[in-house]
Protein backbone atom coordinates (compact mmCIF):
# COMPACT_ATOMS: atom_id res chain seq x y z
CA UNK A 1 0.00 0.00 0.00
CA UNK A 2 1.59 3.01 -1.07
CA UNK A 3 -1.16 6.00 -0.27
CA UNK A 4 -4.85 5.96 1.34
CA UNK A 5 -7.35 8.54 1.79
CA UNK A 6 -8.64 9.20 5.04
CA UNK A 7 -11.35 11.48 6.75
CA UNK A 8 -9.26 14.60 6.65
CA UNK A 9 -9.57 15.05 10.58
CA UNK A 10 -7.32 11.93 10.84
CA UNK A 11 -5.11 12.52 7.80
CA UNK A 12 -2.19 13.52 10.38
CA UNK A 13 -2.40 10.87 12.69
CA UNK A 14 -2.45 8.94 9.66
CA UNK A 15 0.66 10.88 8.56
CA UNK A 16 2.45 9.28 11.52
CA UNK A 17 3.16 5.61 9.31
CA UNK A 18 5.65 6.03 7.01
CA UNK A 19 6.55 5.19 3.18
CA UNK A 20 2.67 5.70 2.97
CA UNK A 21 0.91 9.10 1.36
CA UNK A 22 -2.23 10.19 3.49
CA UNK A 23 -4.58 12.40 1.23
CA UNK A 24 -7.44 13.92 3.54
CA UNK A 25 -10.62 14.40 1.96
CA UNK A 26 -13.96 15.93 3.72
CA UNK A 27 -16.72 13.52 1.47
CA UNK A 28 -16.94 10.38 -0.60
CA UNK A 29 -18.03 13.43 -3.19
CA UNK A 30 -14.16 14.48 -2.88
CA UNK A 31 -13.04 11.31 -2.93
CA UNK A 32 -14.70 10.42 -6.58
CA UNK A 33 -13.57 13.69 -7.76
CA UNK A 34 -10.19 12.60 -6.63
CA UNK A 35 -9.81 9.06 -7.96
CA UNK A 36 -11.21 10.40 -11.83
CA UNK A 37 -8.60 13.44 -11.28
CA UNK A 38 -11.31 15.97 -11.51
CA UNK A 39 -9.34 17.49 -8.64
CA UNK A 40 -5.61 17.59 -6.91
CA UNK A 41 -5.23 16.64 -3.34
CA UNK A 42 -1.88 17.27 -1.48
CA UNK A 43 -0.71 14.73 0.31
CA UNK A 44 -0.65 15.42 4.00
CA UNK A 45 2.89 15.82 5.51
CA UNK A 46 3.60 16.52 9.25
CA UNK A 47 6.87 16.63 11.83
CA UNK A 48 7.19 13.38 12.97
CA UNK A 49 10.25 14.65 15.43
CA UNK A 50 8.33 17.37 16.25
CA UNK A 51 5.53 15.68 17.36
CA UNK A 52 7.03 13.07 19.37
CA UNK A 53 9.30 15.83 21.09
CA UNK A 54 6.61 17.94 22.56
CA UNK A 55 6.11 17.22 26.56
CA UNK A 56 2.54 17.68 26.69
CA UNK A 57 0.60 17.67 30.23
CA UNK A 58 -2.61 15.96 31.07
CA UNK A 59 -5.15 16.82 33.68
CA UNK A 60 -5.89 13.12 34.53
CA UNK A 61 -3.23 10.07 34.61
CA UNK A 62 -3.51 6.28 33.76
CA UNK A 63 -2.56 4.79 37.37
CA UNK A 64 -6.38 7.41 38.37
CA UNK A 65 -8.17 4.77 36.17
CA UNK A 66 -9.96 2.29 38.55
CA UNK A 67 -10.87 -1.05 37.35
CA UNK A 68 -11.01 -2.67 33.77
CA UNK A 69 -7.72 -4.88 34.61
CA UNK A 70 -7.76 -6.71 31.41
CA UNK A 71 -8.14 -3.26 29.80
CA UNK A 72 -5.75 -1.19 31.40
CA UNK A 73 -3.22 -4.50 30.30
CA UNK A 74 -4.05 -4.37 27.11
CA UNK A 75 -3.60 -0.55 26.59
CA UNK A 76 -0.24 -0.98 28.23
CA UNK A 77 1.09 -3.92 25.84
CA UNK A 78 -0.82 -1.60 23.20
CA UNK A 79 1.34 1.26 24.17
CA UNK A 80 4.75 -0.58 24.90
CA UNK A 81 4.43 -2.36 21.14
CA UNK A 82 3.97 1.09 19.65
CA UNK A 83 0.81 -0.50 18.48
CA UNK A 84 -2.61 0.36 17.88
CA UNK A 85 -6.22 -0.54 20.03
CA UNK A 86 -9.31 -0.91 20.10
CA UNK A 87 -11.27 -2.36 22.42
CA UNK A 88 -14.74 -5.13 22.31
CA UNK A 89 -17.97 -2.95 22.68
CA UNK A 90 -18.59 -4.86 25.91
CA UNK A 91 -15.65 -2.67 27.56
CA UNK A 92 -17.37 0.50 26.56
CA UNK A 93 -18.97 2.10 29.54
CA UNK A 94 -19.00 -0.71 31.90
CA UNK A 95 -18.58 0.13 35.40
CA UNK A 96 -17.91 -3.12 36.64
CA UNK A 97 -14.79 -3.00 39.06
CA UNK A 98 -12.67 -5.55 38.29
CA UNK A 99 -10.09 -4.87 41.53
CA UNK A 100 -11.50 -7.30 43.46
Amino acid sequence: MKRIIVPKENAKEAAIVQDIEVIGVENLKEVLMYLNRDIVLERQLIDIDNIFNQKTEYEMDFCDVKGQIAVKRALEVAAARWSQCTLPSEFHGSRKNNDG
